[in-house]
């Protein structure tokens, strides 16, 4: 995974960006008349100064947005209840050889944050694999951003969405692709759609599961969490036994789509 963006704090900051609180008693500033002519004012109890330079205002950056958020490896050592699974999840999956070859040469420049939900179990078993598969791909960087996290990032790289309808009406965890210009590409999640079979016969096996989601009694809670670890544990059999394999392939196949035809014929030769 290429990870050579910087993580920045707000004290890395221009200072011209920044109040200058050190001015003194009289502060002369200049403001832009209809002629486009500066006028001077002096700003009462401030030290007159030299401000022939205007403020500069710093963009909100679709980059440092994105930036801002979690490293996988960052988010998985804040996960107290499946920070040690989501590691050994990590470390065995292996990636199928057309993959991972495809991912080593795959020509465009790609950026992916991941929402995910911590305690999903498709969290769980899907973001290792998704995180194995983009650290084959040099071009490729994945950030990860969780449900109940600020969600200011997500709403400054995607300016039109309803972020709180979007939160409440997607399935965690999802993939959202953007290209080298910051501009949305693609989206996938929450799991491949293989898993699907085993998740409704697990279901059918658990009708209560989903409708214990709601219920906040102490006793529904319990009996929520059990069946939750309980799911947790059945996935990582299924995705140990192909369903990696699946989730590889389907999300190759939403990457390798999103290549201009010379570009993919190119990955393909």
């Amino acid at each position: 995974m290429r990870d050579s963006l910087t993580q920045f704090s707000d004290a890395t900051l221009s200072t011209d960006a920044q109040g200058d609180s050190a001015q003194g008693d009289n502060e002369q500033v200049e403001v832009g008349e209809g002629n486009g002519a500066p006028t001077s004012v002096i700003l009462e109890g401030s030290e007159i100064a030299d401000t022939t330079a205007p403020m500069r205002i710093l963009p909100l950056d679709k980059m440092l947005a994105f930036n801002h958020c979690q490293t996988f490896s960052m988010f998985v050592a804040g996960q107290a209840n499946h920070g040690r699974l989501l590691t050994q999840r990590y470390a065995e999956t292996r990636l199928l050889p057309a993959v991972q070859d495809g991912m080593a040469h795959y020509p465009d420049t790609l950026s992916i944050l991941a929402l995910v939900d911590g305690e999903d179990p498709d969290t769980v078993a899907v973001l290792p694999i998704i995180a194995r598969l983009i650290d084959s791909a040099p071009s490729i960087q994945l950030r990860v951003l969780a449900d109940e996290e600020d969600p200011s990032a997500l709403a400054m790289l995607l300016p039109d969405l309803d972020v709180n309808l979007a939160l409440e009406e997607w399935d965690l965890p999802q993939f959202i692709i953007f290209d080298e210009d910051w501009e949305m590409q693609g989206q996938w999640g929450p799991r491949p759609t293989a898993t699907e079979r085993n998740l409704e016969t697990w279901l059918a096996r658990y009708p209560d599961y989903e409708l214990l989601g709601e219920d906040d009694s102490e006793s529904g809670l319990a009996r929520f969490t059990e069946l939750t670890e309980r799911l947790v544990q059945e996935m990582r059999i299924w995705y140990n036994s192909g369903l990696s394999a699946d989730c590889q392939t389907e999300f190759c196949s939403v990457l390798t789509a999103l290549q201009a035809p010379d570009d993919a014929g190119e990955s393909e030769s």
